[in-house]
């Protein structure tokens, strides 16, 4: 019984000073060796998901480019309609007047 209370009392004193005994210190060092790997894996799939945010932001971007050339072809398409109304009308117009000389020229005789 003496033996006993002699090999835990130091270890209580040992605590009192501030000093970790060998067992708290391997379980120490295994929840930081735990903890590493833990931080190992969230930086490696942190990796991958910023390669896959990435590639989306490219393909994001990529697809936004297209876009742009559809609506420049767009608007292209749609100034060339407007000159083709433009024509158009203008056409008209002339063959507007041409039938009325023509009318009048009729009319004349």
């Amino acid at each position: 019984m003496h033996r006993r209370t002699a090999l835990i009392a130091p270890q209580t004193e040992i605590k009192d000073r501030g000093v970790v005994p060998k067992v708290e210190l391997r379980v120490l060092k295994e929840n930081i060796l735990k903890m590493n790997a833990w931080f190992c894996e969230m930086k490696a799939e942190l990796a991958v998901w910023y390669q896959e945010s990435k590639a989306d932001y490219e393909e994001v971007n990529t697809i936004g480019e297209d876009i742009n050339v559809v609506i420049k072809s767009v608007d292209w398409l749609s100034a060339a309609a407007d000159d083709l109304r433009a024509n158009v009308k203008a056409a008209s117009d002339q063959s507007m007047g041409a039938k009325a000389k023509i009318e009048k020229t009729l009319n004349s005789f």
